[in-house]
C-alpha cells in the first residue's frame, strides 16, 4: 500500500515492520537532506546528517506521542543535528569559502549573489527559502514537513524574501 498516510507508517514501523520505515525514509530522505543544507552549506554534511538522523528516528520512534506530527518531529531532530555539527565546526557561523558550489553551477555571478545572500539569512529564513526553491516543496508540503500551519508558511516565505530582497539590494548598493 503506497498510500499509507505517515501515522499509518509509523505505527507499523513501531511494530517492527522495517518496510514501513523504509518507506518514511524514501519520502523524507531528500527534504532533510535539504533542512541540513540549509544550516550547513555543505551537500556531503547535509546527506550524512539526513542519514543521521534516520538513524536517530530508528532509535526513538518509540517514544514519538503524536504520529501524525511525524514530519515536524523528523525537521526538528534533522535540524538540531546539523546545528550541532556546525557548533562543532571552528567558529559559529558559515564562511563563505565553506559553502558548497552553486546548485546551478552555470548561473555565475548572480548564482554567487543569490547564494551569499541565503547564506547570510536567519537560520529559519534559510530553512524555508532552501526547501521552497531547491527541494522545490509546495505550502503544503512545507507545512508538513516544518510542522506549522500554511499561514505561518506563507508568512515566513513572505519574511524570508523580504530579507533577502534587502540582502541582495545591500550588495547591489556596495557594488556601485
Amino acid at each position: 500500500m503506497n498510500n499509507q498516510t505517515d501515522t499509518e507508517l509509523v505505527e507499523a514501523a513501531r511494530s517492527g515492520d522495517v518496510e514501513s520505515l523504509g518507506r518514511l525514509y524514501n519520502r523524507y530522505y531528500q527534504s532533510m537532506a535539504w533542512v541540513a543544507y540549509s544550516v550547513l552549506f555543505d551537500r556531503e554534511q547535509a546527506h550524512d546528517i539526513a542519514q543521521e538522523t534516520f538513524a536517530v528516528v530508528c532509535r526513538k520512534l518509540v517514544h514519538l506521542r503524536r504520529p501524525e506530527r511525524f514530519a515536524g518531529w523528523l525537521a526538528t531532530i534533522c535540524r538540531n543535528l546539523a546545528i550541532d555539527t556546525l557548533r562543532r565546526r571552528k567558529g559559529n557561523g558559515v564562511s563563505l569559502e565553506e559553502i558548497d558550489e552553486p546548485v546551478a553551477p552555470d548561473c555565475g555571478d548572480e548564482g554567487e549573489s543569490v547564494r551569499q545572500a541565503i547564506s547570510r539569512l536567519p537560520e529559519m529564513d534559510r530553512e524555508i527559502v532552501v526547501l521552497r526553491y531547491f527541494d522545490e516543496m509546495s505550502y503544503e508540503q512545507l507545512q508538513q514537513s516544518l510542522g506549522i500551519s500554511i499561514h505561518a508558511v506563507k508568512g515566513r516565505l513572505f519574511r524570508a524574501k523580504q530579507r533577502l530582497k534587502e540582502h541582495m539590494n545591500d550588495k547591489d548598493s556596495r557594488k556601485r
